[in-house]
């Protein structure tokens, strides 16, 4: 709407109130008693403002806010409610108390971002704030999504979403060309029950289905430790329960003591779990994967993929068709299935190993490469 005359957008908030507001209102009665309206600025959103969300209560406050982006702008802006407003205010001057701007999102991404509630359990709310036309880590197209973290303490005016500190968020990249990872992102809810919002993020440029898509869920947590990383690096977690997401490199990803998730790209990538119990996925390429102590969950994807078990709880995954794959083992195991070869590590005598009902190879070695 160009009620302003700037053709710059505007939103209009009404309160509620006891008894209901009637079956018609007209806008230009607000009044900053029974609401007000905030227009946009067309040198921080260009042409217009085209989407609204409910942020809930990212500075904690005790007040719902407001999540604003552009059609045409790089920005997404928090306005932070309040119990006393004019009749209109413009998105031109946020000083950190009135709200902040997060810079650094491609065009046509307005609808990509919302609330997300509570991801990682410091009891305030977050934000999801997806970019799914850029292009990061030598990719293009990949998409990113920044989980942008409420808090209690103040905010900068204006903040670099490509910038943050690990305080302020965390940022996931797509791990494809064309994938364009982060549009329509969601609060996916509490999936697995822990106390902590989950994230749901959408690909349309992925899927095994031409023009399927697919959605990726990430569960919250309120210990996890995110990395993310560029193509062809190594990265390494902590004692905490880690996700670490490689790139599209030949990446090595390492977890420490907690229960880690560990995701490859399309590179040909080492994962480490190390202690604990473990959730690792190689992606594309020729990939790696040890658990490490722990019953630990592996799928490796297509690619002639090499995975440690050493865990009769270890559970490996294949499909059919991905690769030549193998499992060295030293323990008691039996091959899932799609898993071309079963071999006994030198050190270890006297295991059972079965086969699955496809056809398999099981061997003893005096050398595992």
């Amino acid at each position: 709407m160009n009620i302003n005359g700037s053709q710059t957008g505007s939103v209009f908030v009404i309160f509620g109130q006891i008894g209901g507001i009637g079956a018609t209102f007209n806008v230009n009665s607000l009044n900053g008693f029974n609401g007000f309206r905030i227009d946009g600025d067309s040198q921080v959103l260009t042409h217009r403002l085209s989407s609204v969300r409910d942020a809930g209560d990212v500075n904690n406050d005790g007040f719902d806010d407001i999540l604003l982006s552009g059609f045409q702008g790089g920005s997404r802006h928090v306005v932070f409610g309040d119990d006393s407003f004019g009749a209109s205010l413009t998105l031109n001057s946020p000083n950190g108390s009135n709200g902040f701007e997060v810079s650094g999102f491609g065009s046509g991404t307005d609808r990509d971002s919302t609330g997300l509630g509570d991801f990682n359990g410091d009891g305030i709310d977050d934000l999801l704030l997806g970019d799914s036309a850029r292009s990061t880590n030598g990719l293009t197209s990949n998409g990113r999504a920044v989980v942008f973290h409420g808090s209690k303490d103040a905010f900068d005016a204006n903040i670099d979403s490509s910038a943050l500190s690990e305080d302020q968020g965390i940022i996931i990249h797509g791990d494809r060309d064309n994938l364009n990872f982060g549009i329509g992102g969601r609060h996916g809810g509490d999936v697995n029950n822990d106390g902590f919002a989950d994230l749901l993020i959408g690909a349309p440029g992925g899927g095994n289905v031409a023009g399927g898509g697919e959605s990726h869920l990430i569960f919250g947590d309120g210990d996890a430790l995110f990395r993310d990383g560029a193509a062809g690096e190594a990265l390494n977690g902590d004692g905490q329960n880690n996700i670490i997401l490689g790139a599209g490199g030949a990446d090595t990803l390492r977890g420490g003591n907690g229960e880690d998730s560990l995701k490859g790209g399309t590179g040909d990538d080492i994962l480490i779990g190390q202690g604990d119990n473990d959730i690792l996925i190689g992606d594309a390429g020729d990939d790696r994967l040890n658990g490490g102590t722990g019953a630990d969950m592996m799928r490796g994807g297509a690619g002639d993929d090499i995975y440690t078990v050493d865990n009769v709880g270890d559970i490996v995954r294949e499909r059919f068709g991905e690769g030549l794959d193998r499992i060295n083992t030293t323990v008691d195991f039996t091959n899932p299935g799609n898993v071309e070869f079963l071999v006994v590590a030198s050190t270890s005598q006297g295991l059972n190993l079965t086969g699955s009902v496809f056809r398999d190879q099981i061997s003893g070695a005096n050398k595992i490469s």
